[in-house]
């Protein structure tokens, strides 16, 4: 029954006017009242404005796309109730499991009350317009009925015609008819069918300027041509320009279905085959792009890495050369400062004496500094060389104590020592560990406050020997305990105190360590002390 144009309008929005048109037509025959827009925005503004009963859209549109208006307009509470029929290029069925995955495109689909994959023929889209005109029925998006495969039949022959329009619908398919080539092609443009049958001689146009047409405009489009007995070489000339099969008159029609199915299945499996291979090319071409890309970028990180590695070189190089150049003045200076301190040519009053020892400090610190520096610039050069033999651990302790022990007993700290009874013999650099233990216990000096106390232990541990040197001193930060065996890092608490130093020692301890095999670490608690910890492989006996 028409429905009647107060109640019922319909805005279409399509970016094709001809579809547009063609579409208006069969809703005006139907009674209802029927606006057009060409693009998202123009179709938006009017959906706010006109508030159509229903509202049939375009997918894919210029400015704005239709499953943007389907979000706005589902948000809205104003045009909410508008049903919404989307027409969309993709295949529908292959869109479900986005739905079933929860994925984001599928949110776009659902939004619609109803996707209809294009083209979407006329009497189908009044179908389902009528539906939801009757009572907005419940179908889900991407869920609509499979349509029926459409088949054309252009034939003059009116009982051959009747007899393929009854074989074929009563086998499933959906059959439109045309007697002229003419109405036939008018036909074609209109519903775009799945496959379509074409007898080779007709009173208006010949079958062969048909079928040209046809597969000009629809390359892939499965024609079957029809011809009578006699007529054979037509029907060869007919698939030289692109007909899928042919058939002689008298048909058998109980044939004549499974011969249709079949070329629209293999038309179904082509179409299908040539996306894919299309689909497989593009992302071919990405990943081709997307692997020159990543060389390009490669080759890059290894122009970086070189320059880097250059750089690096060159600073351990000046590094060096700076050191080494700076020690034999700076020993020089310490000894001639030395001779004048102990009067070896003629006495030197107080205030000579005071001037004279700060002379000395800053330039022991100075050589101090110069080979911290030359020892980071062997060990990064890989250019330090270790002159191992077997060596008692608690010996190597008992001398780095007795070296740092007038430190110790001008900060009044007290010094705890407690070493294994049995020998930990271990293979190492003598002067090289000497260094490591001096720098932990001169830390440990440096910062406790005066009162406090630092224990030194050694003690074998599952096939390692253990040296710990704990001190009750000012504790590192948590925040600096990652970074302390930084070159040149310093904690913040460490800075504050105003106690000398250059970041050097810690780094260069642990590169010596690591250099006979050992590790070192550190625990701390802020303001309650600091215990470091060296363990190195233990031989036996």
């Amino acid at each position: 029954m028409p429905a009647q144009e107060a109640e019922y309008s319909i805005l279409l929005v399509l970016e094709d006017p001809t579809q547009a048109s063609i579409y208006a037509q069969a809703l005006q025959r139907q009674g209802y009242r029927v606006w057009t827009a060409y693009d998202g925005e123009e179709g938006l503004a009017k959906l706010r404005t006109l508030k159509p009963f229903l509202a049939v859209l375009d997918a894919l549109l210029p400015k704005r796309d239709g499953f943007v208006i389907c979000e706005h307009v589902k948000a809205d509470p104003a045009l909410a109730g508008i049903p919404i029929i989307l027409l969309s290029p993709f295949d529908v069925e292959a869109v479900k499991p986005l739905r079933e995955n929860g994925l984001g495109l599928a949110d776009a689909f659902l939004s619609a009350d109803l996707v209809l994959q294009k083209p979407v023929p006329v009497e189908r889209l009044l179908e389902f317009v009528e539906r939801i005109r009757e009572g907005r029925p419940a179908v889900p998006p991407l869920t609509a009925e499979e349509p029926k495969q459409t088949v054309l039949l252009i034939d003059d022959d009116r009982l051959n015609i009747k007899l393929l329009e009854v074989t074929l619908t009563d086998a499933g398919f959906r059959v439109m008819t045309a007697l002229t080539g003419k109405e036939g092609l008018r036909l074609f443009e209109q519903e775009q069918p799945d496959l379509v049958m074409l007898d080779i001689l007709m009173s208006d146009l010949h079958g062969l300027s048909v079928l040209t047409s046809l597969k000009r405009r629809a390359p892939a489009l499965p024609v079957i041509i029809m011809t009578a007995h006699g007529s054979e070489e037509m029907a060869v000339e007919a698939m030289k320009l692109g007909a899928s099969d042919y058939l002689v008159k008298p048909l058998h029609y109980q044939r004549v279905a499974a011969v249709v199915r079949e070329h629209i299945e293999k038309s179904r499996l082509r179409a299908t085959e040539e996306r894919l291979t299309h689909q497989l090319r593009e992302s071919s071409l990405q990943l081709m792009r997307r692997v020159a890309e990543l060389e390009l970028a490669r080759r890059k990180l290894e122009q970086a890495h070189a320059e880097l590695e250059e750089a690096g070189r060159l600073k351990t190089e000046f590094i060096s050369m700076v050191s080494h150049e700076l020690r034999t003045p700076l020993t020089n200076i310490q000894g001639y400062v030395e001779l004048l301190l102990d009067e070896a040519d003629g006495p030197i009053n107080d205030t000579q004496r005071e001037y004279l020892e700060i002379v000395l400090d800053n330039c022991k610190r100075l050589i101090a500094i110069a080979n911290d520096l030359l020892d980071i610039s062997r060990i990064e050069a890989g250019n330090l060389r270790l002159n191992k033999t077997r060596l008692r651990l608690q010996e190597l302790v008992d001398e780095a104590v007795r070296s740092l022990h007038p430190q110790f007993q001008a900060k009044n700290l007290q010094l705890t020592l407690d070493l294994a009874p049995q020998p930990l013999w271990i293979w190492a650099d003598r002067e090289r560990m000497i260094q490591v233990l001096n720098n932990l216990l001169s830390n440990a000096c440096k910062y406790t406050p005066a009162g406090g106390s630092v224990t030194v232990r050694a003690f074998p541990d599952n096939g390692r020997a253990l040296v710990e040197v704990s001190d009750t001193g000012i504790g590192i930060p948590e925040q600096d305990l990652e970074r302390i065996f930084e070159k040149f890092y310093r904690a913040e608490n460490s800075r504050q105190e105003a106690t000398y130093g250059t970041g050097l020692g810690l780094p260069i301890a642990k590169s010596l360590v690591e250099l006979h095999d050992g590790s070192i670490s550190v625990t701390s608690k802020l303001g309650k002390g600091s215990t470091f910890t060296v363990q190195l492989p233990l031989l036996e006996g």
